[in-house]
């Protein structure tokens, strides 16, 4: 009785981490040229050329820019809801202004201040600078709050980089305080990219979030295996 109540035990683990390892919601991508020119490019629509859970590929002209290639990442592919990760990854050809935002729902369980760490890194064409945001909703809701022309939620860190031509790279970490109401929760990515003349930008952009939940459910069942199995050839 007390094997198959352990077994259970351990099943049921293992289970909850398959369940956060592959829940997937809606990672979405939004581009635009800030002068009427716009994609909404979600997981598994006709745009998204990546047929991939949790990775969106979209590449195409948007106004004066040709050439503009995204790539979004985040559970399943990379990360899970309860050790989140967002990553875009941008090259654009043009001249003017481009935003590009990435967007995903569904992350929790959390409480408390979760840390996150935000990075960046890339080339900027001559003269060109950029601004890069990482935002947190507690409304779970894609873009934040403010939608795709707004606001989207507490924001975690900014990075600027305006010293061209330039490579540059940085990283900086933020926290959010999370209470019993704000579980689950949705994360956006933002970057926002300047060209005074037409040129060429790389880069590419990354939040995660370590959480120890998951490590510490596997840490527990591998120490109840462990003690089943001492008191199992001890008899």
């Amino acid at each position: 009785m007390k094997r198959i109540s352990m077994i259970s035990v351990v099943l049921a683990i293992a289970l909850l981490l398959g369940i956060q390892s592959t829940s997937h919601a809606t990672l979405t991508l939004y581009i635009t040229d800030n002068g009427g020119h716009t994609a909404l490019i979600p997981d598994g629509s006709g745009l998204d050329t990546n047929i991939t859970p949790g990775i969106v590929q979209w590449t195409g002209s948007l106004g004066t820019w040709t050439d503009v290639s995204v790539t979004g990442y985040s559970k399943p592919a990379v990360g899970s809801a309860a050790k989140p990760e967002l990553d875009s990854h941008v090259g654009s050809l043009g001249a003017g202004s481009l935003t590009i935002l990435a967007s995903e729902i569904g992350f929790g369980p959390a409480s408390g201040t979760i840390q996150f760490q935000a990075t960046v890194g890339g080339t900027f064409a001559s003269n060109a600078s950029g601004q890069f945001k990482y935002f947190l909703d507690t409304g779970n809701t894609l873009f934040g709050p403010g939608g795709t022309g707004g606001s989207h939620g507490t924001q975690l860190a900014s990075l600027s980089f305006s010293e061209p031509p330039i490579n540059f790279s940085g990283g900086v970490s933020g926290g959010a305080n999370l209470g019993p109401n704000s579980i689950p929760y949705s994360l956006t990515v933002e970057s926002d990219i300047n060209h005074p003349s037409a040129g060429l930008t790389t880069f590419d952009q990354n939040l995660r979030a370590p959480e120890p939940t998951t490590l510490i459910l596997l840490g527990s069942g591998l120490a109840a295996l462990g003690i089943w199995t001492r008191r199992r050839f001890r008899r």
